[in-house]
């Protein structure tokens, strides 16, 4: 069976952005300040069990003419959010294996993953040892911030809490946008989703 290839036009692509759904896994905690953040922006949202991550990206059917089923990129794109460096290094103390096992399968089905940690001064906090894990400054540099990325392809990145929520989408949106302008899709590919 041959391939279809899709190519959408620039006022295509400009419907189906504004149509975005931003994916939240089942299982995010303590994110009211990010809900409300895509309230108030009119940033379509909705509470869905995502194998990997935190946050994701969908385009609802009917977007655009001819669409007839939700495509879902939750296997393309990804954001693991942690609320501090506290959690990420909790994370990797208490449940190494079940962050360690993620971080694996995402490599393996080579899903983008941002890791946003909602501290602007990360990389001073972990330099300075400002935190409440029990590892030298330079212990936790080397395996929370360096080991991490270079193990799993995963850049962690520093953000504001004021901007967590606008990072997020902006990231996922661009993620589509790029997929679509450059790339388009191809039926029958990971795009198409349920």
């Amino acid at each position: 069976m041959s391939k279809i290839r899709y190519k959408f036009k620039d006022k295509e692509i400009a419907n189906i952005r504004k149509n975005l759904v931003v994916l939240i896994d089942t299982r995010e905690q303590r994110n009211e300040h990010i809900k409300e953040f895509f309230e108030k922006k009119n940033i379509n949202f909705k509470i869905h069990k995502l194998d990997y991550g935190d946050y994701s990206i969908m385009i609802p059917k009917n977007a655009i003419e001819g669409l007839t089923r939700d495509v879902y990129f939750d296997r393309d794109i990804v954001i693991e959010r942690k609320a501090s460096i506290d959690e990420l290094v909790g994370n990797l103390k208490d449940d190494a294996t079940r962050i360690r096992t993620e971080l694996a399968h995402i490599n393996k089905y080579n899903i983008k993953c941002y890791l946003f940690v909602e501290d602007y001064l990360f990389d001073k906090h972990i330099r300075e040892g400002n935190d409440r894990s029990q590892y030298t400054p330079k212990t936790l540099y080397k395996r929370l911030k360096k080991q991490i990325e270079a193990r799993y392809s995963t850049l962690i990145r520093p953000v504001h809490k004021d901007y967590i929520a606008s990072e997020i989408y902006n990231t996922l949106e661009a993620f589509v946008y790029e997929k679509l302008k450059h790339e388009g899709w191809i039926e029958g590919d990971d795009y198409i989703g349920e």
